[in-house]
């Protein structure tokens, strides 16, 4: 079993996966996103596991502030370029506001359009 990753952040330690889960909530209230994608094997053991939220994000703690990358896949009619900044600034007022530490740099990459039914 893989040893959850832990992150030391001033006054506090909190699991990686609690962070991305965050980050993944965040990213998915925005509307036009259609959910999180990620690498096939990274869908599969998500998919095993039930962690959805999770999926194609990455958070890096470097001096002492925030990197964050999120893969992405919208929904048909959005503008990517609107949709992508709402998620950056929803992103990061959710991680500076429940941890207090800055977020310097919230890269999103749109993976996948998704077309209704």
């Amino acid at each position: 079993m893989e040893k959850e990753q832990e992150l030391d952040l001033k006054d506090f330690k909190i699991s990686k996966s609690a962070l991305e889960f965050i980050v993944g909530l965040a990213t998915t209230e925005v509307e036009g996103v259609a959910g999180l994608s990620g690498t096939i094997i990274e869908s599969i053991k998500d998919w095993v596991a039930k962690k959805q939220l999770t999926k194609g994000i990455d958070i890096v703690f470097q001096d002492g502030i925030f990197l964050v990358s999120a893969h992405v896949m919208l929904n048909y009619g959005y503008v990517i370029g609107d949709v992508s900044r709402k998620i950056q600034t929803n992103v990061k007022d959710a991680l500076e506001t429940m941890t207090g530490i800055e977020v310097k740099d919230v890269d999103i990459f749109v993976d996948n359009i998704v077309f209704s039914q």
